[in-house]
């Protein structure tokens, strides 16, 4: 029986009542009002029959959305862990491509990395930073209290503040020391302006630049790999059952 039929029984069930209670006192239809009860009570018990069968399976149905519900909780918390490591092992692959774009771009637009050493310039550039040099900018076009890069006899790049331009050269000096560098910097020795520096990250590059850093980046970088190869099959076999168990 669907729900219109119901209503519409029901509502036939009040009206006929009504009527009876109307004309009870009426002899003359006292025993077709019989007849009419009779029937009006079978229809009433199968309504209530009905409507019994429809509570019953209503609350199996919501017996079982709720066994559901708990089963996919249970089974939420126990991906929980593999969820978290996934979405770091991804957000890890992420951040390297991202960085290793960036530093790909500024290399490719002539903005070259030097690690920074020493506290000569503190507080303006810190040891242990990336000071990142523009090489575009001519050696014409410093100025005074720029921050220049320059290569020295020992090879090595320092980085200074331009104190004063002369003929013969530039005069640097870092920021936190006493004393003048003196004439240090030419057009021959020059290499470029310094654009902006992160602080710290010198000392990571510096390890990775080692054999043993080398090592171990290496084998990060395939663990990495790997965990996102087994996570990502997981996943997929995960799926399947799921689609197999709907069928």
């Amino acid at each position: 029986m669907k729900k219109d039929d119901e209503i519409e029984l029901l509502d036939f069930f009040e009206e006929e009542k009504k009527e009876i209670e109307a004309n009870k006192n009426d002899k003359d239809i006292k025993h077709i009002d019989g007849e009419k009860t009779q029937i009006l009570r079978s229809l009433n018990a199968d309504i209530n029959k009905y409507l019994s069968m429809k509570d019953k399976e209503t609350k199996e149905n919501s017996k079982v959305v709720i066994e559901e519900s708990n089963e996919t909780v249970e089974e939420e918390k126990k991906s929980l862990p593999v969820k978290i490591l996934k979405r770091s092992v991804s957000t890890v692959i992420t951040l390297s491509v991202i960085i290793g774009a960036v530093f790909i771009f500024l290399l490719a637009y002539g903005i070259k990395p030097y690690i920074v050493l020493s506290g000569s310039m503190e507080p303006y550039i810190h040891t242990g930073s990336v000071n990142f040099v523009n090489t575009n900018v001519k050696y014409s076009d410093i100025k005074t209290n720029d921050v220049i890069s320059f290569r020295i006899d020992t090879g090595n790049v320092v980085t200074h503040r331009a104190k004063s331009i002369t003929n013969e050269g530039i005069e640097t000096k870092g920021d936190a020391n006493t004393v003048s560098d003196g004439i240090t910097t030419t057009n021959k020795n020059y290499i470029g302006k310094s654009l902006f520096s992160i602080p710290k990250i010198g000392y990571a590059v510096k390890s990775l630049r080692t054999k043993k850093g080398a090592i171990v980046l290496g084998t990060v970088v395939i663990m990495i790999l790997l965990l996102a190869f087994f996570l990502e099959d997981d996943s997929k076999s995960k799926n399947k059952k799921s689609k197999n168990g709907k069928k």
